[in-house]
């Protein structure tokens, strides 16, 4: 197998801010509009392949943020959003066919597109400075659209595999988390601090099973099933801990960690 890849990537867009200072609060706000240009192209050799791969792609991916302080109150705010792009690689467009694993054939998807990534996230806290007292609340999603993912399909003629990328809908994570911290006694030597996370994980992929061998030239066979199977991952952790302060040196912390993880599949 010989290869040469090459690549050249141009980005250019605006940048805008807008930013408020007093005594009674801070604002800051920022749009970014990126446009990348990118232009590859690899030589790819393989018996019984021989091509010259070229691309040209266009991604726009803007990104958000915003902050906001309220100085007398104690309070603050800070909201993000963004969208990323990622684009498939280049050689599995070719559509070759990778045979030297009988058991383990991969094949290429020149129907492949590139997947986005939209994420949105939040964050507010409140302190009490007299108290040495914090509570934060945040939260995070992320849905992907066309997310690539690596699909399988079984012959059990064979039994053998044939891996290829495929692009799927419902990917998608959310999070939430939750703190709150305080000293317990006037001279500030006791502190308190427990927090809180929930995480759900969405991973759709899909499988195919066929009875008879799959051709050279596509996927699993108009004979094969094709299943979509989602996987979902739970994810729930607790940090609780006491921390005795009993000088600018010396700091004594015992501490529970609590975790959760359970996983499941569906068809």
């Amino acid at each position: 197998m010989w290869k040469d890849y090459h690549a050249n990537s141009h980005r250019i867009g605006p940048r805008f801010y807008y930013y408020k200072q007093d005594s009674q609060k801070y604002l800051w706000f920022n749009v970014h509009l990126p446009m990348t240009f990118a232009h590859e192209r690899e030589g790819y050799l393989r018996v019984p392949i021989d091509t010259l791969v070229r691309r040209h792609t266009f991604t726009f991916n803007p990104d958000m943020t915003f902050i906001y302080q309220d100085y007398p109150h104690h309070n603050y705010y800070n909201v993000t959003a963004s969208r990323s792009t990622s684009t498939p690689d280049i050689v599995g467009l070719t559509g070759y066919r990778n045979e030297e694993d009988p058991l383990a054939i991969i094949l290429a998807n020149p129907h492949l597109k590139p997947s986005h990534t939209y994420h949105l996230s939040g964050t507010y806290q409140h302190s009490v400075p007299q108290h040495e007292q914090v509570l934060s609340l945040s939260a995070l999603a992320d849905i992907t659209h066309r997310s690539l993912t690596q699909s399988y399909a079984y012959n059990p003629t064979t039994g053998g595999y044939i891996y290829q990328q495929r692009n799927i809908n419902g990917t998608w994570q959310a999070n939430l988390a939750t703190s709150f911290s305080r000293s317990l006694d006037s001279r500030k030597h006791w502190q308190f601090y427990n927090g809180l996370t929930l995480s759900y994980r969405q991973h759709p992929q899909y499988t195919e099973s066929t009875t008879t061998a799959a051709p050279s030239s596509g996927w699993a066979g108009s004979n094969a099933v094709t299943t979509k199977q989602t996987s979902r991952l739970y994810d729930l952790s607790e940090n609780l801990n006491f921390t005795y302060r009993l000088n600018d040196r010396f700091d004594l912390t015992p501490y529970l960690d609590l975790h959760h993880i359970r996983t499941t599949s569906t068809l």
